[in-house]
């Protein structure tokens, strides 16, 4: 019997309700499940001891045989950390992924070198929900409504995937993929304390529905004080904002009927800190944000339906003292349908739809000229997944994307205004395509090729912003956004091979990888015009040349009880045309080397870990009074954890971070302190 195509999965009832049994092999050779129910990540990990993602595709694979270059970080791993911050366990653990932090929880994160931020080349979801704000194209990582403790798996894809994960999805994905209400039960308790004034206070509680489905509810925050290394001319004052955050978050899943089941989500979350805006100064910036979602999941006869219909509304304040006050309200609905669907053993197809609509009101004060512009962008969405397996050892996943955007902007513009009502209705098609062919050359070693066309869509403030700012008596710096601005397209060619090395219980990863990145945006600014006794200087968002990157990872995995070990070495280089590295020089924003080695044991009561971060020196531009270069040599950063399980439910834990050095220098913004974190978990 081939080992694709095992034999039929059998859905059968239970007091917990539906779930899969059997021939659990073809789940994850594309067969589609004979239930309408979420995945059950956990049995699929234990069967195949490995993890498990439906996030390329929509449907199960391991994650040894995704079509793209992705890396799978575990609970197991989060939990071995310490942290409590997700950027900082990404960058314990990714390969080619650079951290940026400009405080106690200020975070911003590239890929392979365009570590920049704001920087919009990469997508971040949660359970596939977009997290990502569209206002400036950025991530706020310290505003997320996400538990650490409730977080299954974290997916990083490194390279171009807007086909399969969406727009923004350019130069990387990070899906983070938390504990299910039906299949896992998740409740637990989480208190820690430590340097800079940190609390953190986390719970998550699961209600069983017995036999209908779920319900699972977290909540949670962090307090802390900023930390006191000297900030540069132009920067806030030290201490201005303590860094805070608050969120909850409610999941359910409803089973309807054998066929039929209904997903709902809702979160809130605010936070209040200092952080950097572009390349700018550090300011205080205090942001609100709510999310609302519904969907369907029916095992039709025409394969797998899914509808995913959610709202996210952001507002965020950002008060940059002398250079004004800017409010930015933000929101995005989206509305996908999809069906994943097999024709005969070997091919499995996803076709799917989708509607967006990114809506942005600015508001700016003090202002010289006082302006309210409100943007509105439509997307209308088609696509779809081509899943070949071509036989035991090949297969070929290929899909495509095309968007068309209708724009449109009401409110008022300024009297110095270069572009007219009319210039913003417009519209405007992206095609977005990826590819990738693997072979499976013995039981041990797995070879990938991959291609990526990714989009990084105009960001709303790039394509509508309007904002006139004083920069002294009779002189303004009037921001504008342009709606003839071209989307970055980015595209990616991947070598990936992994090996099996049985000898040392160890996976080995080595990735090639070069990209170029046309129609780069930034804001330039254009002739001086003298209105109402006023010298204005427009600003406005051009696309400004192009940036092409190459390098690669090797990477060691492995562990033998009761060690585990983790190794990496990441090389990039960037090459800038002359504008793009005279306005972002994303050439010397990241280290051109960097080294991680995790170490760990554990066994029944204690578990200790060992993290170490090398990484190479950078030149990344800063617009404090001027716009220049800083220089920041290489460093270094040890972290340990120590944990001891109290009972089967009780662990207690000591960890901290850069603990060679009182401060450490990474980069242009201010140094990174010393911190330490004592925590309690109890899980019930």
């Amino acid at each position: 019997m081939s080992k694709r195509n095992p034999g039929p999965i059998v859905c059968v009832w239970r007091k917990g309700g539906p779930i899969s049994i059997g021939a659990a092999t073809a789940v994850l050779v594309f067969l589609i499940p004979a239930c309408a129910k979420a995945m059950d990540y956990g049995s699929l990990e234990q069967l195949f001891n490995e993890p498990v993602t439906t996030s390329s595709t929509g449907t199960p694979q391991r994650a040894s045989e995704v079509s793209a270059d992705m890396t799978i970080i575990t609970a197991d791993q989060i939990r071995k950390s310490g942290s409590r911050t997700i950027p900082e366990i990404l960058g314990m653990y990714i390969p080619g992924l650079n951290v940026l932090q400009e405080g106690v929880d200020a975070f911003d994160l590239g890929i392979r070198g365009y570590q920049q931020s704001y920087q919009p080349r990469l997508l971040v979801l949660v359970d596939g929900r977009q997290v990502f704000n569209d206002d400036y194209s950025r991530m706020s990582w310290d505003n997320m409504a996400v538990n650490i403790d409730d977080i299954r798996q974290i997916e990083v894809v490194k390279g171009a995937a807007s086909a399969l994960f969406g727009s923004n999805a350019s130069g990387g994905v990070i899906n983070i993929v938390t504990n299910s209400p039906t299949s896992d039960h998740d409740n637990s308790v989480s208190l820690s304390a430590g340097s800079q004034g940190q609390f953190h206070g986390d719970g998550t509680a699961t209600i069983d529905l017995h036999g209908w489905g779920g319900v699972k509810l977290s909540i949670g925050g962090l307090s802390a004080r900023e930390f006191k290394t000297a900030r540069t001319a132009g920067d806030s004052t030290i201490g201005a904002v303590s860094p805070s955050h608050r969120y909850a978050a409610e999941s359910s899943e409803i089973i309807l009927n054998r066929n039929l089941s209904l997903l709902t989500e809702a979160t809130y979350s605010e936070k209040s800190n200092q952080e950097a805006v572009f390349i700018s100064a550090i300011d205080p910036v205090k942001a609100a944000s709510y999310s609302v979602r519904g969907g369907l999941v029916w095992q039709s006869p025409f394969g797998i339906i899914k509808s995913d219909t959610y709202l996210n509304h952001n507002i965020t304040r950002l008060d940059a003292g002398v250079r004004g006050t800017i409010e930015v309200d933000n929101q995005l609905i989206v509305s996908q349908l999809e069906d994943v669907f097999k024709t005969g053993a070997d091919h499995t197809f996803r076709v799917f739809a989708e509607y967006r609509n990114k809506r942005q009101n600015d508001q700016g004060m003090p202002t010289q000229i006082f302006q309210r512009p409100e943007f509105d962008s439509n997307v209308f969405i088609a696509g779809g997944t081509w899943l070949w397996q071509m036989g035991e050892s090949w297969s070929w996943t290929n899909s495509v994307r095309m968007d068309r955007t209708v724009m449109g902007l009401g409110g008022v513009l300024g009297p110095v205004a270069v572009y007219s009502f009319q210039d913003y209705a417009r519209s405007y098609d992206t095609l977005a395509a990826n590819s990738g062919l693997i072979h499976k050359m013995t039981d041990n070693d797995t070879f990938r090729i991959i291609y990526g066309r990714g989009i990084s869509d105009p960001s709303l403030v790039e394509s509508s912003f309007a904002d006139a700012i004083s920069t002294g008596p009779s002189s303004v710096l009037d921001y504008q956004g342009n709606p003839f601005l071209k989307p970055t397209i980015v595209e990616n060619y991947s070598l990936v091979y992994e090996r099996a090395v049985s000898a040392i219980s160890s996976i080995v990863k080595f990735a090639l990888y070069h990209e170029t990145n046309s129609d780069v945006a930034a804001f330039v600014n254009g002739t001086p015009v003298l209105s109402g006794g006023l010298m204005v200087i427009p600003k406005i968002a051009q696309n400004i040349g192009g940036s092409a990157g190459s390098g690669g990872e090797i990477e060691l995995n492995g562990s033998l009880d009761p060690f585990h070990w983790n190794a990496s070495y990441s090389y990039q280089t960037i090459h800038d045309t002359p504008v793009v590295a005279q306005k972002l020089d994303y050439a010397g924003s990241a280290p051109h080397s960097q080294f991680r080695v995790n170490l760990g044991y554990a066994d029944d009561k204690w578990a200790a870990d060992l993290h170490a971060q090398y990484a190479g020196s950078t030149d990344m531009l800063r617009l404090t009074t001027a716009l220049q270069p800083v220089y920041a040599g290489a460093n270094f950063n040890l972290g340990a954890r120590i944990g001891y399980n109290i009972s089967n439910n009780i662990i207690v834990a000591l960890s901290g971070t850069h603990l060679t050095r009182a401060t450490t220098l990474e980069s242009a913004y201010p140094a990174v302190e010393r911190q330490y974190l004592l925590n309690v978990t109890t899980r019930f």
